[in-house]
């Protein structure tokens, strides 16, 4: 804006080189009248104060700001806030025809765990360390118990001929593949993802039991349900800023292994839509089994419980939401970038930061100033192309910056 409304025959580009040279050339001369008042003798080694003072004080920012992110990560998930689902759906499909199942679960269903439930858990898992590490992380707030109903929310109106292409497929020899999805839904204004799910899929080999008594459910000659082992994870682990809600493999027996998982029956519903009108629609059933042997029972629902991340407070959100890469890539890397601009070049700048008079060059800035002012627009060019000159000719910076001599 000075160069805009201040009459000059100065470029911009010149204008900038002028108000730099001036900056510095200030500088340097409140630097020389500050060892002219406070002179070090020579020979004399820093003090300890001044070493520990400037130089510590500058080690520990560099530990700080490299540490920065991880301490601040640890801040949010020890101090955030619990980022409970609102919703929690699971979609079970077989062989890539229309999905058998798919159920929600919201307000009631979706309960949080109690601290005589949280001390259950932990002294069930108190012989494995791994198990032990995972839930330390974790406080009855962040647990939920997720409570899927049993019947399906939707009609299975599979098409005749793919009701038939799928009994085929599980009488045939080729194997048949069983996916089971998973979606939570959260509050976005948390700043977590909304959405955060997974999958996984399984196949059913030919010759399986399962696939023969599938095939007469659906020719209709079985009504009692069929239990299919290992079809969807117990414990699942749900992050706060990426969307994978993959199992908790930390509390499974062989992380990784279905062997964890919980068993389930299915079975096919039929129903007449009204007494007047004829006509069946059908439905999937699925129950959760729980106990062994003779203890064995079905649940009228699922329980699958998550293990939920805490989110940074709103002061927080706009940092922790680029996550400890984020931070690391905007941060150290930045500082880091700004640290070695100031420390490196050091030596070609030598020539203009150690003059030891600079007033001759500071009372040629000033003259350019003074004739600028006065409209003596000639002259100011004259004055700063001997200013540039100056600043070419190492020889003659160097008569101009000698000490006066007495």
């Amino acid at each position: 804006m000075d160069w805009v409304w201040t009459d000059t025959t100065l470029g911009l580009s010149s204008w900038l080189q002028m108000e730099d040279i001036y900056a510095n050339i200030f500088c340097l001369k409140c630097m020389r009248e500050a060892e002219k008042r406070y002179p070090i003798p020579r020979g004399v080694k820093k003090k300890a104060m001044v070493k520990y003072g400037a130089g510590g004080l500058l080690v520990f920012l560099l530990i700080i700001i490299i540490w920065f992110p991880l301490l601040f990560m640890s801040l949010v998930n020890t101090a955030g806030l619990p980022n409970h689902p609102i919703d929690a759906t699971i979609e079970i499909a077989m062989g890539g025809y229309q999905p058998l199942f798919k159920m929600s679960a919201q307000q009631q269903y979706l309960r949080g765990v109690d601290q005589e439930e949280y001390d259950d858990m932990f002294r069930r898992f108190l012989i494995d360390p791994n198990a032990m590490t995972f839930l330390s992380r974790y406080e009855a707030v962040d647990i939920v118990k997720v409570k899927i109903d049993g019947n399906s929310r939707s009609i299975w109106g599979i098409s005749p001929p793919s009701r038939h292409a799928m009994l085929n497929d599980l009488l045939s020899d080729n194997p048949i593949t069983v996916r089971v999805e998973w979606q939570f839904t959260r509050d976005p204004t948390t700043g977590s993802s909304e959405f955060a799910g997974d999958e996984y899929s399984f196949e059913i080999e030919q010759g399986d039991p399962q696939r023969l008594k599938l095939a007469a459910m659906l020719n209709g000659t079985l009504q009692e349900p069929v239990e299919i082992y290992n079809l969807f994870p117990k414990y699942v682990k749900v992050p706060g800023v990426k969307g994978v809600a993959r199992p908790a493999s930390e509390l499974m027996t062989a992380p990784g292994d279905r062997l964890d998982f919980s068993n389930v029956t299915v079975r096919l519903n039929h129903s007449r839509v009204t007494e007047k009108l004829e006509g069946e629609v059908e439905w999937w059933t699925v129950q959760e089994l729980v106990g062994v042997g003779p203890d064995r029972s079905s649940m009228p629902y699922m329980e699958m419980i998550t293990f939920n991340d805490k989110v940074s407070p709103p002061e927080f959100s706009f940092l922790a939401g680029y996550g400890i890469v984020g931070l690391y890539l905007s941060l150290v890397l930045v500082v880091g970038k700004f640290v070695r601009m100031f420390v490196s070049g050091i030596s070609y700048r030598i020539m203009f930061t150690e003059m030891p008079n600079v007033d001759r060059i500071l009372k040629l800035c000033l003259d350019i100033f003074l004739v600028r002012e006065t409209g003596e627009l000639s002259l100011e060019e004259d004055l700063f192309s001997k200013l540039i000159f100056l600043y070419r000719s190492p020889e003659t910076m160097i008569k101009w910056s000698k000490e006066k001599t007495s």
